[in-house]
């Protein structure tokens, strides 16, 4: 699972790729059409209403709309970020080696307050702080690997009494259950139900699987546990893996604080609902800010080891989708310097020229093409991406001005965007 949310059992298994008779395709969970995803297919002969569905709701509009894109995951391949080499730490409670060959050369939460890895320097751990409010708090798991022997997935989870004394003091109490558990990305081969706090003596934490059973082991989702080999499994196998090369991290969320900026995609500034109902915190007032109406809404600023002088060798991206906005479509840039300082530092620079527009993807009218951004203004809140300086021929925007009236820019593609369902992403 890449994004969004689909039932773990419901997830499919199955792509139906044509037949002489049967034209199109079919992804579902089963060979029936029962628990369809979605589907492209005309039979010749038969019925094929029956297959019309979009997570197994009937979808028969024309707004339901499946998109199919391909990854080049060859060793030659451009890289794909999977991991992170220098992630951020602000609310990053462990990131580095799994399996029991690095984890007697990591700092532990029953040992130390915080501490790094004689292995590699950018791997570190550090407890849950005092200061953080528990109320609305998910603990996030996350296993990584280059080479790919261990698929890429994210879970989380409602920390239990017993896991957050580990996370906070470093108080060892032997295996606990985890409490609302949910698959956040990737395809999560078995789930996790137990979390591992470490026992007496040499049973050092942690451990994130099924606990028991005699398939413990090999359901093994990630552990940095250095008395035993046995738990060397990453996502759930295929096989037991001990290199430097499989990366775990816990980090965790709460209702007012992002996840960390690499989780959100390692390029992505903002991603939200367009229109002035729907605006949170903005470039000018935070580097990183999460809606309030929804936790998946988010900004971050550019990273802070950019500088002006980088802008000529960026391209900003801006996506839009969903209800009014009819078919996704996306376009990019180069920012100029008043630009690029609105992303990087938050400088307000009112409205600016667009440089080297290209569509990326969809469709847009080259006469429609924007060409403006609005920078923000100090009583004029927010962004704008339009075709000229007004309020005809906008793009996207999210901006709330303290005076004066904002509806005419609630607008995706030129259409009156007010529902909360058009949203609007940028990347660089």
């Amino acid at each position: 699972l890449v994004s969004g949310t689909v039932d773990v059992n419901m997830l499919p298994n199955k792509i139906f790729c044509g037949h002489s008779q049967k034209t199109g395709w079919i992804v579902s969970k089963g060979q029936n059409n029962a628990n369809v995803f979605a589907a492209s297919w005309a039979p010749n002969t038969g019925s094929s209403e029956a297959y019309d569905k979009c997570r197994d709701a009937n979808a028969e509009s024309g707004t339901e709309i499946a998109t199919i894109t391909w990854t080049d995951l060859s060793p030659t391949a451009a890289p794909t970020a999977t991991l992170s080499p220098t992630p951020a730490t602000h609310n990053v409670l462990f990131y580095g080696g799994l399996g029991s060959g690095r984890a007697n050369k990591m700092s532990r939460f029953s040992q130390a307050a915080e501490g790094t890895s004689s292995v590699d320097p950018s791997w570190f751990m550090k407890r849950l702080g005092s200061d953080v409010d528990t109320n609305g708090l998910r603990i996030h798991v996350k296993v990584e690997d280059a080479t790919g022997a261990c698929v890429a997935a994210e879970i989380s989870f409602t920390p239990s009494a017993a896991i957050l004394d580990l996370l906070t003091d470093g108080t060892k109490t032997g295996w606990a259950e985890l409490l609302d558990v949910r698959a956040e990305n990737g395809v999560v081969a078995v789930m996790p139900t137990m979390f591992f706090t470490g026992g007496t003596g040499s049973n050092t934490e942690w451990i994130v699987g099924t606990g028991g059973g005699v398939s413990r082991y090999s359901e093994c989702f990630a552990s940095s546990y250095s008395h035993a080999a046995h738990w060397n499994y990453c996502n759930a196998g295929p096989s037991s893996l001990n290199s430097d090369d499989q990366i775990g991290t816990i980090f965790y969320t709460l209702g007012n604080t992002p996840a960390p900026t690499f989780y959100q995609g390692p390029s992505t500034l903002f991603h939200g609902a367009i229109g002035r109902d729907y605006t949170f915190e903005n470039f000018q007032h935070a580097a990183h800010a999460t809606s309030a109406l929804n936790s998946q809404w988010f900004m971050n600023r550019l990273p802070d080891e950019l500088v002006v002088g980088d802008a000529p060798n960026i391209r900003i991206h801006v996506a839009v989708e969903g209800g009014t906005c009819g078919s996704p479509a996306e376009i990019a840039f180069t920012p100029n310097a008043a630009t690029f300082n609105y992303f990087r530092y938050g400088t307000t620079g009112q409205w600016q020229n667009l440089q080297d527009v290209e569509l990326v993807s969809g469709t847009v009218d080259v006469n429609m093409l924007p060409n403006k951004i609005f920078c923000g203004h100090s009583q004029k809140t927010g962004w704008i991406v339009s075709k000229g300086q007004n309020n005809a021929n906008v793009f996207a925007a999210s901006w709330a001005p303290n005076t004066g009236s904002s509806e005419a820019y609630d607008k995706c593609r030129d259409a009156n965007a007010e529902s909360g369902t058009e949203i609007a992403t940028i990347t660089w």
